[in-house]
């Protein structure tokens, strides 16, 4: 055997690694840094990673709250020259990419699609060059700025309420940027309360209605965004 790492190597590391996260594949506690952090670019929901030219095997772990949904992985089409191993243990809380490849590939790049209800995202990573000496290595902590796909108006809380409720709701994005117009009417259909009325950016919201002066009763949220309405019963008990 020569101390070169070839394709064959690649084939036997990535059938070992396989193997093992099929029957033993555990979150990996190992914070010793090698090289330079990975360098990481967050576009919304995705996070994009380079790889560099000298980087030929590798491994990352993404840890997250056990029964998320699993990250999704987009890495590119395998080849005979280039492929990689994926594995979800959802029901643990991570998931698992490995590497490997033949030569040098310029602005080679892996892309992660966050779920939006992960937070509290880690990162564990080890790449290695031809000559299996680590490049880079360590851990580190994942803040994706979550941008929600759907528009979505969730139940108030609490529900019924006295004197105040919370009502949250996501923005996608959208081109142009609507306006956001969120509204409290009564039973009659008369405007009680103006809570939101301009333009949004992209995200997750929560504001919260403060009845003090609203008597006991049925009332109605409104929310529009655009030309999509979307309305909900809420309950002031006093």
């Amino acid at each position: 055997p020569d101390s070169k790492f070839d394709i064959e190597d690649g084939m036997v590391f990535m059938q070992m690694w396989s193997w093992f996260q099929a029957n033993y594949g555990e979150i990996i506690d190992d914070t010793e840094l090698v090289g330079r952090p990975l360098n990481l670019i967050y576009q919304g929901n995705k996070i994009l990673f380079i790889l560099d030219e000298s980087s030929l095997s590798g491994q990352f772990q993404f840890s997250y709250r056990p029964g998320s949904s699993p990250i999704v992985f987009n890495h590119g089409v395998s080849t005979p020259d280039r492929f990689f191993i994926k594995s979800h243990h959802a029901e643990k809380g991570f998931s698992s990419l490995a590497f490997s490849r033949s030569q040098s590939v310029e602005n080679d790049t892996i892309q992660l699609l966050i779920p939006d209800e992960d937070d509290g995202l880690a990162l564990y990573y080890e790449i290695s060059d031809g000559n299996n000496s680590i490049l880079q290595k360590g851990v580190m902590d994942i803040n994706p700025i979550l941008i929600p796909q759907t528009f979505t108006l969730y139940p108030a809380f609490p529900n019924p309420f006295n004197p105040s409720t919370t009502i949250s709701f996501d923005i996608p994005e959208s081109e142009p940027i609507p306006s956001v117009y969120l509204n409290i009417y009564d039973l009659r259909g008369r405007l009680v309360k103006s809570l939101i009325n301009g333009a949004k950016m992209p995200g997750k919201y929560s504001i919260q209605w403060d009845a003090s002066n609203s008597g006991s009763g049925i009332y109605f949220v409104h929310l529009i965004f655009g030309n999509t309405v979307k309305t909900q019963k809420i309950l002031l008990l006093k």
